[in-house]
């Protein structure tokens, strides 16, 4: 469920960043081509866009702040945080230039911002921020499809730890990890450094990487694979 619901949630904001594209690109063709528009009172946006900040990048740093506790394993708080930051980022931009077409006068060179500065804006921040939601659809994408974990901190740590326990009694000739939401599966093949592998001994190394391993994930599935 949460490479779902992140994945449509970020298709959800491109499609509300191509909206308001579309919107304040026809309202500069307007005005450039028909010299139609209207001045753009801008005013209460300064103190709402402050607002708008606040409360987007406080809710972006919580979400990763929780996620981070649990090892950036939620596909879900990953999303969320992405995607309060993209708002973040957008009201930030938009205040930003609202105080600076407060200065401008329409009688100045600059004069035609207070007309069409909505689209120049909201062009810029879109190509700044636009790799966000691409980011979140390829991992949600990755895990739908069962393909393998792309966290390289978290496969490091996992490699050590089948190393630690196995490498006394087996050869590890590669190791796959997938991810699917909060879940893993572990396929390690092994070659035996003896002509008979110890399968007791084998088990028992394979409750002790669970047990190590059950520290940081919650859903384990470690399977040997002889080779």
């Amino acid at each position: 469920m949460e490479p779902l619901y992140s994945l449509f949630q970020s298709l959800l904001t491109i499609v509300l960043l191509a909206v308001s594209l579309i919107k304040v690109s026809l309202k500069a063709y307007r005005y450039f081509v028909y010299g139609q528009g209207s001045l753009m009172n801008v005013e209460p946006v300064i103190p709402y866009e402050i607002v708008m900040v606040l409360l987007s990048l406080g809710l972006s740093y919580y979400y990763s702040r929780q996620n981070n506790k649990i090892n950036r394993l939620s596909m879900m708080l990953f999303s969320e945080a992405k995607g309060t930051l993209v708002d973040g980022l957008m009201s930030l931009g938009i205040g930003i230039f609202a105080f600076i077409l407060f200065f401008i006068k329409q009688s100045s060179p600059f004069g035609f911002l207070r007309y069409t500065g909505d689209f120049f804006i909201t062009s810029l921040l879109i190509m700044l921020t636009i790799k966000m939601p691409f980011q979140v659809i390829k991992r949600a994408f990755n895990e739908i499809c069962g393909g393998l974990l792309l966290d390289q901190d978290m496969q490091k740590w996992i490699e050590n730890c089948l190393k630690k326990h196995l490498l006394e009694i087996v050869s590890i000739k590669s190791c796959l990890i997938y991810k699917i939401g909060m879940s893993f599966r572990i396929d390690v093949f092994i070659k035996g450094k003896a002509k008979l592998i110890d399968n007791e001994k084998l088990s028992r190394k394979k409750v002790l990487i669970l047990k190590e391993l059950s520290k940081k994930l919650e859903f384990v599935h470690l399977e040997f694979c002889l080779c």
